[in-house]
């Protein structure tokens, strides 16, 4: 396959280089097989971190491999319920009797096991924002972790939940940035005509923080 790197060009490569093309090769991809073999390769190399302690490597395998997870999910939807006809985009997928594929045809040809159907499919399930949050921060899910965040969605929800959902992909983020970023060297650049304003947005999120840290968990 063509847009699926080896081992040792991966071991070679900028990561973060490598991340990129693998997203957009993901987004791009139409065939559940691809993405089977894209899930396989990463989980490989998520092993290989593991063995090699290799932080950054293991980080960046567990994302591919999620997004291969979830795109494999993705396509899997295309394809109605047996004896429905297959979506226009994947056309040609029918069986030994000339009839159309359903999904649970094209999993199994594909390799896949219930449990890993059932891990793609909670992975598709999971909103945009919310596995993009999931997937970038610095604990990317594992395929157990996306099983429970998809049952987790089928429960009642409490008040505030939409809002604290939005809230955990914001903190995240931030927190990535803050690990990049010298608070020294961000105060130097805000000019004097900022100042005010910008002490007192910290003010405000200074002390819902404060109310925020002592209420979370009771």
């Amino acid at each position: 396959m063509n847009n699926l790197p080896s081992t040792s060009e991966v071991a070679n490569a900028q990561l973060p280089q490598t991340y990129e093309q693998a997203k957009t090769a993901l987004s791009q991809c139409a065939s559940i097989d691809e993405c089977v073999e894209w899930t396989d390769k990463w989980t490989a190399l998520c092993t290989y971190a593991r063995m090699s302690d290799d932080e950054t490597l293991l980080k960046t395998a567990m994302r591919i491999k999620g997004r291969a997870i979830r795109r494999t999910g993705e396509l899997m939807v295309l394809f109605k319920s047996p004896g429905g006809r297959p979506d226009k985009t994947l056309n040609g997928c029918v069986n030994s009797l000339g009839e159309p594929e359903s999904m649970a045809d094209v999993a199994e040809k594909a390799g896949l096991s219930e449990r890993q159907r059932n891990t793609a499919s909670a992975a598709a399930k999971i909103p945009a924002e919310q596995f993009e949050a999931m997937i970038e921060s610095d604990d990317p899910p594992t395929n157990e972790k996306l099983l429970r965040f998809n049952k987790a969605m089928a429960e009642p929800k409490p008040e505030g939940y939409a809002e604290a959902t939005q809230l955990i992909g914001t903190v995240q983020r931030f927190a990535k940035w803050c690990k990049l970023n010298d608070p020294k060297i961000i105060a130097n650049g805000i000019q004097l005509h900022e100042v005010d304003d910008l002490r007192e947005c910290v003010s405000v999120i200074d002390g819902w923080l404060d109310k925020f840290i002592v209420t979370i968990g009771e």
